[in-house]
């Protein structure tokens, strides 16, 4: 195995000049994000079938050259579980690498697990056991180890492997371009800005809550987002959201009554009690966010025709050797019973494949 450590401008221009002449490249990243709300790019990985390349970004200054290399279009960007290093991308150099290939999503529409690892897509396909004892590492120190380097490097070598086999497989079995609109749907930028409004989507439990609480906890959510990216802090250094929770349950009006809450860290109340209780005295504030959340709940009726057609998906799942839940999360099958027709499965092959008939069995 040969790669070339990237240290340098003229060197970064040198490989994104070879690499620009191709039209599959392999590429990966590796980053930090324990104590930091964004993530920190600490190595790009780039490989074609002559050259593979870790570029070390913090000893870069213009990184042009790579930027105009991932916004080429003639070139396929291959990548495995892409969805991280998209948004690595996106935050560093507020672009979307594209078109893109993913190599996760053309293994699930082969038989694959819909979530199946690198590591061991590469063992099934090439035969090739990959050591991945440091997933974990320290990329942010310097110098980077020659073994960790060597396992960065490896990424991109075997997952243009993986891409030539699947590409022959996707052909014999006349799903070639099956994976594009999946592909197409990881460029949405949506998926990468952060909108605070819409904080409270990671509150699972929200929808628990009667309507005042649901506002306080939306409050609370969008707040403790603004303050995390102010910080640059996971916002669960902020605090949790089992904090939020409780807050919106208790909704506390003054100092006092915040601090007499035995469920709250006291470290929440030493550095945070004025902002919250200011925030819970605002949630009668006509100009507030409410979050929009679907309470429906489904019939017997309904319950009883989602069990049936779940039962069908499974039997054309298990025809077609791809898991059910990629072709159709039963959420979505709950929303198709409910009336919803703007789904997935009634567009491109999933509609061929399963959603003309069990939209026929429903209707």
């Amino acid at each position: 195995m040969t790669y070339t450590l990237i240290e340098n401008d003229e060197q970064l221009a040198n490989a994104c000049e070879h690499f620009s002449q191709q039209k599959v490249l392999a590429i990966d990243t590796e980053f930090k994000r324990e104590n930091t709300y964004f993530p920190i790019p600490c190595l790009f990985q780039i490989g074609s079938v002559e050259k593979t390349v870790c570029i070390d970004p913090f000893k870069i200054e213009n990184f042009q050259p790579l930027k105009d290399l991932l916004s080429n279009l003639s070139i396929v960007k291959i990548f495995h579980a892409g969805r991280q290093d998209l948004e690595i991308f996106y935050y560093s150099f507020e672009l979307l690498p594209r078109p893109i290939f993913d190599t996760q999503i053309a293994a699930a529409i082969l038989g694959h697990p819909s979530q199946v690892g690198y590591a061991k897509l590469v063992e099934e396909m090439l035969g090739v056991t990959l050591d991945k004892s440091l997933t974990r590492a320290d990329w942010e120190k310097r110098p980077l180890p020659k073994d960790q380097l060597d396992y960065a490097a490896n990424d991109v070598i075997f997952l243009l492997q993986v891409y030539n086999k699947q590409i022959e497989a996707l052909q014999h079995l006349n799903r070639l371009h099956w994976p594009d609109a999946d592909c197409e749907a990881a460029l949405n930028e949506s998926l990468y800005k952060i909108d605070t409004k819409l904080a409270w989507k990671k509150i699972k439990s929200i929808h628990h809550l009667d309507d005042e609480a649901r506002l306080a906890a939306s409050l609370l959510a969008t707040w403790r987002e603004e303050t995390a990216i102010k910080k640059n802090r996971p916002r669960k250094f902020i605090f949790d959201n089992a904090v939020i929770f409780e807050l919106a349950q208790k909704r506390p009006h003054s100092i006092q009554e915040f601090e007499n809450l035995e469920k709250i860290p006291a470290f929440v109340k030493r550095k945070y009690s004025k902002k919250i209780v200011d925030l819970m005295n605002n949630t009668s504030s006509e100009s507030s966010f409410t979050p929009d959340i679907n309470n429906t709940r489904l019939s017997d009726e309904q319950n009883g025709k989602v069990k049936l057609l779940q039962k069908e998906m499974r039997a054309i799942a298990e025809k077609e050797n791809i898991e059910a839940t990629f072709i159709c999360a039963k959420k979505d099958i709950e929303k198709l019973v409910l009336g919803e027709r703007n789904l997935a499965l009634l567009h491109g092959w999933r509609k061929e494949l399963a959603g003309n008939k069990i939209l026929g069995m429903l209707e």
